[in-house]
C-alpha cells in the first residue's frame, strides 16, 4: 500500500489525519448552506483563513520532518500560533457587516479557490505523513519532489481524507440520487488508488468492480427516465471521463520504468479527478443547488452529449481492460509488431485496439454493464417471449463470447473470418472446412427460425442493443436525416446495399489471402499482418464498437442497419427466404391501427411493417433481427411471429401456439408452406413512419 508507514505509527498518523479531515469538513460544511446557495462573506473569510493557515501550518510540519531539531519544532509552533490571526480576521469581517454580504453566484473563483486550499490542505498532509511514516524519512533531494508528490497522492491518507471530502458533500447537498449515486462509486474508486500500484492484479480488479458499478448507475440514470436533462447527461460524461482518466494513469504507470517516478501518470491523473469533482461540487452548491435538474429532452435528442458519454466509456472501459492485462499478464503484454510508414502505423493501433478489445477482460467488463441493463428490463418485460430471448442472449454471450475465450486462453486461435467478435486468426485450408460449417449451422438455422437464432441470441449485439439504455435509442433511426435517407425501412438501399456487398468482397479477398499466405508462405501481408487478422481486428474489434458509438447520429443497431455485419446480411437474406414471418391475427385490426406502434419500436427501422400488416397481413424483411419489441409494442396484442414449429404444428393438426386454431390442411410439408404463407406485395422502404 502506497504511503503507509513501516511501523507502529501507522494508528497514531490515522488519528491525527481523522482529526485534521474532520475540522476540515466541519468548516466546509458549515460555510456551505445546507440547500445550497452562497454563503455571506464572514464564513468564507474564516473558511478561507483556516485554510490558509492549515497550510502554513503543514508546511512546518514538512519542514520539521526533513530537519528534525529545535528550529524545526518552533517552526511548527510559529506556524500552529499565526492560526490565531485567523479569528481576528474573522472578528473584523463581523465589525464590517460583512454577514450581510454574500458571495456573488455563478462565478468560477471562489469554487476553484476553496477546492484548491482543500486539496492543497489534503496534498500537504499526506506529504508530511508519506515523510513521517516512512523508516528512514525518504531525503527529497534524493527522490525528487515530484517523485514525493505522487507517492503522497497515491497514498491511503491523500486519498482517504479526499474522498471523505467528496462522500460528506455528496450526503450533505440536496443532489438527484440519480447523479449521486454514480458520483459516489467513483469517490469509493479513488480508495482503491493505495493499493492499485502496490498490488496491481488487486488494485486493477477493485478499481474495474468500482468502475462497472458506476457505469451500471450512469446507465440506469441517463437510460431509465424517457428523458433526460442536460446537467445530468453532463455529469455521466464528466464521471466516464474521470474514469477514464483514472485507467489511463493506471495503465501508464504499469509500463512506466520502476523507479520513483513510476507512479506520477497514476498520481497526476487521481489528482485531476478529485479536483474537477471537488470544484464542481463547490460551484453547484454556491449556484444554489437546484433540486430539479432544469428541462428534459430524449436521450436522441442530445446526440452530441450521448456520443461523448458512450465514447469515454468505451475509452475507460478499453483502459481498464488494457490495466488488467498488464497487471496479469506483465508489461508485454501490449506489444505489437507491424511495419513502418502510414500504412503500418494505422495497421498498428487498429491492432493495438484489437488486442485489448478480444480479450475476455474487455468483454467480460462490457458485458457486465451491458448485461446489466439487459437484466433490468428483462424485470419489467411482461411477455415471456421477450424475457426468454434477453436470456438467451445473455447466456450465449457469456458462454459464447466471454468464458470460450477465457477456457482456450485466446480467441487467436480461431481464424478471422469466423461469425463472432474477438475471433483474430489466421485463415488455413484447415480452418476453411469449419468456417463453412458454421455459416452453414447458422443458415439452416436462420432459414428455419429466421435471422433472430443469430442476431438476437447468440451476436453480442443481443446484449450490446438489448439494455434499457439502448433502447431509449431507437428513435434515432427515424429521427436522424442519416438514416431516414438511407436505413430506413425495410429494404436494403443504396449506401448501405453497397457496404453490405463491399464486406462481402472484402472478406473474400481476405480469406483468399490468408489461405494463399498460410499454404504459400506470407507473400501478401500489409504492414506485417495477416490480411485475415487485420480484417477481423478492424471490422469485429474496432469498428464494430464504433458502429455503437454512432447510434446518435446514424441511428439505433448500425452494424445490422447498414450491411457492414457479413454474417447478418446472410442470414437476413435466408431468413427472408424461410419460414420465419411477422403475421397480423386480423388484418383488420391493423387496418384500424392509426398508431402505428410496431414500427415505431423496431430497433432496425422496419416503419413500412404496419402497411405490410395492414395490406398483406404478414411482414417479411431480410433487416428483421427479431427482437420481439415490435409484438410487445402492439396494443392489441394482434402480431405474433411465425416460424418453422407453426408450419410442423399445422402439418400435425395442433393448436396454433398462439392460441388461434389452424385449418385442417392435407399433404406434405413444402405444399402446406406454400399454402399457408401467402405472398407479401412489395412495400417501400421509403414508407413514412406513420402512413
Amino acid at each position: 500500500m502506497v504511503g503507509a508507514p513501516v511501523d507502529g505509527t501507522f494508528a497514531l498518523l490515522g488519528l491525527i489525519a481523522a482529526v485534521m479531515v474532520g475540522v476540515n469538513l466541519y468548516f466546509l460544511l458549515r460555510l456551505l448552506p445546507r440547500r445550497g446557495g452562497p454563503p455571506d462573506l464572514a464564513s468564507v473569510i474564516l473558511v478561507v483563513g483556516l485554510f490558509v493557515g492549515s497550510l502554513g501550518l503543514w508546511g512546518a510540519v514538512i519542514y520539521a520532518a526533513q530537519s528534525p531539531g529545535t528550529a524545526s519544532f518552533t517552526a511548527v509552533l510559529i506556524a500552529g500560533n499565526s492560526m490565531m490571526a485567523v479569528a481576528g480576521a474573522w472578528l473584523i469581517a463581523l465589525f464590517l457587516r460583512a454577514e450581510e454580504r454574500h458571495l456573488t453566484p455563478h462565478r468560477w473563483t471562489w469554487p476553484v479557490l476553496l477546492a484548491a486550499l482543500l486539496l492543497g490542505n489534503e496534498l500537504l498532509m499526506g506529504v508530511a505523513f508519506v515523510l513521517l511514516g516512512a523508516t528512514p524519512a525518504p531525503a527529497v533531494g534524493t527522490e525528487g519532489v515530484v517523485a514525493l508528490l505522487a507517492t503522497a497522492v497515491d497514498s491511503v491518507w491523500f486519498t482517504a481524507a479526499m474522498v471523505a471530502n467528496m462522500v460528506a458533500l455528496l450526503v450533505w447537498l440536496p443532489i438527484d440520487r440519480a447523479v449521486r449515486s454514480p458520483l459516489l462509486a467513483l469517490a469509493a474508486t479513488v480508495l482503491v488508488v493505495p493499493w492499485a500500484l502496490a498490488d496491481p492484479i488487486v488494485g486493477a480488479l477493485a478499481m474495474a468492480a468500482g468502475m462497472t458499478v458506476a457505469f451500471v448507475l450512469l446507465f440506469s440514470a441517463v437510460g431509465g427516465p424517457s428523458a433526460v436533462s442536460a446537467r445530468r447527461l453532463r455529469v455521466a460524461v464528466a464521471v466516464a471521463a474521470g474514469f477514464a482518466a483514472m485507467a489511463a494513469g493506471f495503465v501508464a504507470s504499469l509500463l512506466a520504468p520502476p523507479g520513483p517516478f513510476a507512479a506520477v501518470p497514476f498520481a497526476v491523473a487521481n489528482l485531476g479527478v478529485m479536483a474537477v469533482e471537488s470544484v464542481w461540487l463547490l460551484r453547484w452548491t454556491l449556484d444554489g443547488a437546484p433540486a430539479d435538474d432544469g428541462p428534459t429532452l430524449p436521450l436522441f435528442r442530445r446526440p452530441a452529449a450521448t456520443t461523448a458519454f458512450l465514447a469515454f466509456g468505451f475509452v475507460a472501459e478499453w483502459l481498464m481492460a488494457a490495466g488488467l492485462l498488464l497487471a496479469i499478464n506483465g508489461p508485454d503484454a501490449l506489444a505489437v509488431g507491424g511495419g513502418g510508414g502510414p500504412v503500418g502505423l494505422v495497421a498498428t493501433g487498429i491492432e493495438q485496439v484489437a488486442l485489448v478489445t478480444a480479450t475476455p477482460y474487455f468483454l467480460g467488463l462490457m458485458g457486465l454493464e451491458m448485461g446489466a441493463l439487459v437484466v433490468a428490463r428483462m424485470r419489467r418485460a411482461t411477455e415471456r417471449p421477450q424475457r426468454v430471448r434477453l436470456g438467451l442472449a445473455l447466456g450465449t454471450y457469456g458462454v459464447y463470447t466471454v468464458l470460450a475465450p477465457a477456457a482456450i486462453g485466446t480467441w487467436a486461435l480461431l481464424p478471422g473470418a469466423w461469425p463472432n467478435v474477438g475471433a483474430l486468426g489466421p485463415v488455413s485450408a484447415l480452418t476453411v472446412p469449419a468456417i463453412v460449417a458454421s455459416y452453414a449451422l447458422f443458415v439452416g438455422l436462420a432459414f428455419l427460425f429466421g435471422r433472430r437464432s443469430y442476431c438476437s441470441v447468440l451476436c453480442p449485439s443481443a446484449v450490446m442493443y438489448g439494455g434499457e439504455f439502448s433502447q431509449k435509442l431507437i428513435p434515432a433511426t427515424r429521427e436522424s436525416p442519416v438514416a431516414r435517407h438511407h436505413v430506413l425501412g425495410g429494404r436494403w438501399r443504396g449506401l448501405a446495399l453497397g457496404l453490405a456487398v463491399g464486406s462481402w468482397v472484402t472478406l473474400a479477398a481476405v480469406v483468399a489471402l490468408s489461405v494463399w499466405d498460410s499454404t504459400y508462405g506470407g507473400t501478401f501481408l500489409p504492414a506485417g499482418f495477416d490480411p485475415s487478422v487485420l480484417y477481423a481486428a478492424g471490422i469485429w474489434n474496432t469498428l464494430w464498437y464504433g458502429f455503437f458509438l454512432t447510434i446518435p447520429y446514424v441511428g439505433m443497431s448500425p452494424s445490422r442497419n447498414w450491411g457492414f455485419c457479413t454474417t447478418g446480411t446472410l442470414l437476413g437474406a435466408v431468413g427472408a427466404l424461410g419460414f420465419y414471418r411477422k403475421e397480423a391475427l386480423d388484418r383488420d385490426v391493423c387496418r384500424a391501427c392509426v398508431t402505428r406502434e410496431c414500427g415505431q419500436a423496431c430497433e432496425v427501422g422496419l416503419v413500412d411493417m404496419p402497411a405490410a400488416l395492414a395490406r398483406d397481413g404478414v411482414f417479411r424483411s431480410s433487416k428483421c433481427v427479431g427482437a420481439h419489441d415490435c409484438e410487445v409494442a402492439c396494443p392489441y396484442g394482434n402480431l405474433v411471429s411465425r416460424d418453422v414449429r407453426d408450419v410442423v404444428r399445422r402439418w400435425l393438426h395442433l393448436p396454433d401456439r398462439h392460441g388461434r386454431p389452424h385449418p385442417r390442411t392435407t399433404g406434405p410439408l413444402l405444399p402446406v408452406v406454400a399454402a399457408g404463407i401467402p405472398a407479401a406485395a412489395p412495400v417501400s422502404a421509403g414508407t413514412p413512419a406513420n402512413p
